[in-house]
């Protein structure tokens, strides 16, 4: 018979330590990552981007996620591996919002809609 004639406590790893968020970035050589920090309320939507400027380029998407590192909150939109190179940051509108550099082995940032 298995029996456990007592009880304890195991507490979770968040009732001790602030949560933190991880991020995985594969970056190095001529591929980099990208970080758009916007506000609260593009909480879970979608951003794209496309290489150079041209309206009609193949675009990707990633969705704006809070992440949090202890008591600090941002909401980001993270593209973890990105070729070298300039692109265009689409508004939801469909028109060009801003240019950003990404560089190879670097993570560059952007903040937008904040």
């Amino acid at each position: 018979m298995n029996s456990h004639p007592h009880q304890h406590h195991h507490p979770h790893p968040a009732e001790n330590h602030p949560r933190h968020d991880v991020l995985v970035l594969d970056i190095g050589g001529e591929v980099g990552a990208l970080m758009i920090t916007t506000g609260a309320d593009l909480d879970e939507a979608e951003i794209e981007i496309s290489a150079g400027s041209d309206p009609a380029a193949v675009r990707t998407h990633n969705q704006v996620h809070v992440r949090r590192n202890g008591d600090q909150v941002a909401y980001t939109a993270v593209f973890p591996a990105v070729a070298a190179g300039d692109y265009t940051v689409w508004h939801p509108d469909g028109s060009p919002y801003a240019q950003v550099t990404v560089r190879g082995g670097e993570v560059s940032l952007l903040t937008a809609w904040a």
